[in-house]
């Protein structure tokens, strides 16, 4: 069961970074962000892989890897599934702002 939830955990953040290329150029026709907002919706993931490389070192010596790795992968999953479901507005807030927020999670 771990070596399918990493596996999937995987799958989830390899695709998702190979597939941006074609949710930019949708976001920027759809919603007409500024530049600066589409660039964070591809850089977002880059910058939580940052965050999660410094994080889970520490939390692999604190817990063991095992459990560092089940964590990542359940915050790839996570990440993944709340990216792909992601399909409404929130008064101002608009999906490109949401996408952000969980790529940064799946980058995590």
């Amino acid at each position: 069961l771990v070596v399918l939830l990493m596996a999937t955990g995987i799958f989830t953040d390899a695709y998702d970074l190979f597939s941006i290329n074609l949710v930019m150029v949708i976001l920027e026709y759809q919603y007409n962000q500024p530049t600066w907002v589409t660039s964070m919706v591809a850089d977002s993931c880059i910058l939580g892989t940052i965050i999660g490389q410094l994080g889970f070192g520490v939390i692999g010596d604190k817990l063991g890897r095992r459990w560092a790795s089940i964590l990542t992968s359940v915050l790839l999953i996570f990440g993944a599934l709340s990216s792909a479901l992601l399909s409404w507005d929130v008064g101002p807030v608009t999906p490109p702002y949401f996408l952000i927020l969980w790529r940064l999670i799946l980058g995590i």
